[in-house]
């Protein structure tokens, strides 16, 4: 073999290295500067509360006048049913892990039959007002004298053997009662963001108590508002379970109620 190829390969492999040497260091240097800016820039992002359990956020974009602790309340409802497929006695947990755990203020509507239950689960010192003005769900006034539309709408259910007509008077009351819980307070209580949720929605025991934290709820808001152009007042949030089916891309209102897939959740907006 000739002497200069020899030669030739070996520079080639010796550049091959030096490139590689490089390429590592430049790439450490990428990550260490890369860190050291998140730590400075976004201290609160790393910080959690006495128990580790809670991340505690902060936006850095974020004026110095806003950035107050946003306030915010939480609605929910418990009205006994004629058919679930829950018990009472699932029902009293997932309340205490709700009510009983988190102490961000709340408004609850119920009947006078469980205003004592709910109270005494309500965590020590934390803020409720509890309404009992409507002893069932169909005293509402958006559902009243729809309880027979209601019944019709369960014969074409699906799964009628679980639910039941006034369910679905409950999954529809959700906006009134959070709008009704809004001007019940106001103007000796103002709110931030207001949420609802399901009184069944906490079914795993849990640590939060300052819930939703208001930091990531500011910063979710944010974004949204960025991302849409939607000033922050105007926007809605839902949880998703799943994205919807690709064969429903081409969906129209006027084709109606999808139920084939469970892709959003109703118990908290």
């Amino acid at each position: 073999m000739c002497p200069h190829i020899n030669s030739a390969k070996g520079r080639i492999s010796r550049t091959s290295i030096y490139l590689c040497c490089l390429i590592i260091v430049l790439y450490f240097v990428h990550v260490i500067n890369n860190d050291t800016f998140r730590q400075k820039e976004f201290p609160g992002r790393h910080s959690t509360n006495k128990n580790n359990t809670n991340t505690q956020y902060t936006s850095p974009a974020i004026p110095d006048g806003r950035r107050k602790k946003p306030r915010i309340l939480l609605v929910s409802a418990l009205f006994p049913l004629e058919q679930t497929k829950h018990s009472s006695a699932e029902y009293a947990v997932w309340l205490a892990n709700l009510i009983g755990k988190v102490t961000t203020d709340v408004y609850f509507f119920a009947p006078p039959s469980l205003e004592a239950t709910i109270r005494a689960v309500r965590a020590p010192g934390a803020y409720i007002t509890i309404n009992t003005t409507f002893d069932s769900v169909f005293d509402i006034p958006p559902l009243k004298n729809y309880q027979a539309a209601y019944t019709a709408m369960h014969a074409k259910d699906r799964e009628r053997k679980i639910h039941s007509p006034d369910l679905y008077a409950v999954w529809n009351a959700k906006p009134y009662l959070t709008n009704e819980a809004i001007k019940n307070l106001y103007p000796e209580k103002q709110y931030d963001y207001v949420f609802w949720n399901d009184a069944g929605s906490f079914r795993q025991v849990h640590f939060y108590e300052t819930w939703p934290d208001p930091g990531r709820v500011r910063e979710v808001w944010e974004e949204g508002s960025r991302r849409s152009g939607m000033p922050e007042e105007d926007l809605l949030f839902f949880a998703l379970a799943s994205p919807p089916f690709s064969v429903m891309k081409n969906w129209k209102e006027q084709m109606g109620h999808i139920d084939v897939v469970d892709f959003g959740e109703g118990e908290s907006f």
